[in-house]
């Protein structure tokens, strides 16, 4: 019986035999091996070491699972489709939010004015509030190229343009950089440094310059007024006045009477040598100076002149109304109604949801505490009575709102406002 031979098998060329693949080294061995071959020619020892270093980045000898095993598990790095999806979605939210943080938008508004003088018709007022300190490029470039490329009569500045971090050099900074010549004028807000000194200061100078605060008279020298009496301003024959909004409701005589009165009890007092007066005299004395301004102010305005305040806090419709009444019947120890106010500090609510707004402000006054407000109380334009009220979005975000300083769905904001004779929509349907 013939043995059968079992058939050898055919063997592969040496050039078809498939080569063993080969482990990849992470990036990182790779170029620290680089580096350190690059040393050898400056290093007899570094050769010698490239062994001990790839066993070290490797783990080997170390009796553990190697470091860069660790951090090359695919395992970790593997994304699903939806993970995807969900990143995608987050980070192109992130970068719309960054986009609608740094923007500027510009608000366009006509306030209508009875028996607005026809010099006046027109008048172009731009109005910056609740800055809270916050930069729009370097130097203020980019909040600077929207407000140079407006064309305004008055620039008004109503709070909060310091903040609480107490830096001034962001609102210098707008200062320094304004192209156009109109009159400039602001006022302070509650988040703002106190506008007066704790004490007076100790060196020579007008009454202004020892008693109100380096930011304000760091403002002053670039060509800002600090309004803290009202001031007139006359365009052809038409006469508009600024007035502080917290003065619209001050019995003028009332305190004129009081602060006479205390201004000589604290001369007296110096006279005696009380350290008491000499430390609080400057500041009576400068209180007494706004009250004589605002009686003169008082007994020169007229019927015929613009009357407008510059507020922080939007005024209510209830202190709206009693200011409209305390002049009404030609009582110079009051001013005359205001025509329009122009306020900030809500900055729009901060956040804002679409098709919601703002769910709260910062105004203990309004129902539910400012929960869920009257949207059209949280910004923009609303009438009381004969009173225009516009409240400004706003550029940053309030401190009196527990939120992250970002805005979301709520972009920073100036606003262009435009006297007019002619009556507005609104005004023809009431």
């Amino acid at each position: 019986m013939s043995e059968q031979k079992t058939p050898k098998k055919k063997q592969k060329p040496a050039a078809q035999k498939k080569q063993k693949k080969t482990k990849r080294k992470p990036l990182i061995v790779l170029i620290v091996r680089s580096a350190f071959k690059k040393l050898s020619r400056a290093t007899r020892h570094a050769p010698d070491k490239l062994k001990d270093i790839d066993e070290y980045m490797q783990g080997v000898n170390r009796g553990e699972r190697p470091i860069l095993a660790k951090w090359h598990n695919p395992k970790r790095l593997r994304l699903t489709f939806p993970g995807f999806v969900l990143l995608t979605v987050i980070i192109l939210c992130l970068a719309l939010l960054l986009m609608d943080n740094s923007s500027i938008s510009v608000e366009e508004i006509t306030v209508s004015v009875v028996g607005l003088n026809k010099d006046l018709e027109g008048y172009t007022i731009l109005q910056l509030s609740d800055l809270h300190g916050r930069r729009f490029g370097s130097e203020q470039s980019a909040l600077l190229k929207s407000i140079n490329a407006q064309d305004y009569d008055l620039l008004l500045m109503s709070g909060d343009m310091v903040g609480k971090n107490g830096d001034p050099e962001p609102l210098y900074e707008i200062l320094d950089g304004l192209t156009s010549n109109s009159p400039v004028y602001f006022i302070a807000g509650d988040s703002d440094p106190n506008p007066l000194l704790s004490e007076i200061r100790d060196t020579p100078g007008t009454l202004e310059e020892r008693v109100l605060s380096d930011w304000v008279l760091g403002a002053q020298e670039r060509g800002a007024v600090y309004l803290d009496a009202p001031e007139r301003i006359e365009v052809g024959s038409g006469v508009l006045y600024l007035t502080p909004e917290y003065q619209l409701s001050l019995n003028i005589s009332d305190h004129l009477r009081i602060l006479t009165e205390q201004k000589s009890f604290e001369e007296q007092s110096v006279i005696s040598g009380e350290e008491d007066g000499t430390t609080t005299l400057p500041f009576t004395e400068y209180r007494l100076s706004l009250m004589t301004q605002l009686q003169e102010a008082a007994n020169a305005m007229t019927s015929e002149d613009v009357h407008i305040a510059l507020a922080h806090y939007p005024p209510t419709v209830d202190y709206i109304n009693t200011t409209q009444q305390l002049n009404a019947s030609g009582n110079q120890s009051y001013l005359r109604p205001v025509d329009l106010v122009l306020a900030g500090h809500y900055c729009g609510g901060v956040w804002r949801l679409p098709f919601v707004g703002a769910l709260y402000i910062p105004a203990d006054q309004a129902p539910r505490h400012g929960w869920f407000p009257d949207q059209s109380s949280v910004m923009g334009l609303t009438t009381v009575g004969g009173t225009s009220v516009y409240v400004s979005p706003g550029l940053g975000a309030t401190d009196d709102i527990w939120l992250p300083k970002f805005r979301l769905f709520n972009s920073p904001t100036i606003t262009v406002i435009t006297l007019t004779s002619a009556l507005s929509t609104g005004s023809l349907n009431e």
